[in-house]
């Protein structure tokens, strides 16, 4: 997706890139189906649906926020994703770098980068926190999280 998703929204028309961008699509899907999900997808099934948007649109947005909050627990998958965008594994702060790789995909695909572009109220992060709590996928999340932990993290993507 690093690769072909910047290429592929500058240019449209690109049979080569749409191609990339499919297949970097499906491999996504196949990994995720083999290893389940966690806080990202979790706060994004009740997020979509209380603001009726798009489910990649809200992982896009909360995937920098869930792997600022589980990158200690799995540091070495983490820079593994980093390499795969470009980045440098030794770098002297591979979380950063990592998450200024994926601001930087998201904000190319013009997607916003706080929950309150969204045009979510502050007053709502409690029901997200709450219901991302009970979701299934945080089960299989790297750390687990209480509802005061969901809630920090929500109001971090606020």
């Amino acid at each position: 997706m690093g690769e072909f998703l910047p290429k592929v929204l500058d240019n449209l028309s690109d049979i080569d890139y749409r191609t990339g961008m499919m297949l970097a699509s499906l491999h996504a899907g196949l990994a995720f189906s083999n290893a389940s999900l966690g806080v990202v997808h979790a706060l994004s099934h009740s997020l979509g649906g209380l603001l009726d948007l798009p489910h990649g649109e809200c992982n896009s947005l909360l995937l920098r926020w869930g792997v600022e909050a589980n990158f200690s627990a799995a540091p070495e998958r983490y820079t593994q994703i980093l390499e795969a965008l470009g980045g440098n594994a030794s770098s002297p702060e591979p979380m950063k770098e990592l998450l200024d790789r994926l601001d930087a995909l998201r904000s190319t695909a013009g997607i916003p980068g706080r929950l309150r572009d969204l045009g979510l109220s502050e007053e709502q992060l409690p029901v997200l926190a709450k219901t991302g709590e009970e979701d299934p996928c945080m089960l299989t999340n790297p750390l687990p999280f209480n509802h005061d932990e969901l809630e920090e993290l929500l109001r971090n993507a606020y």
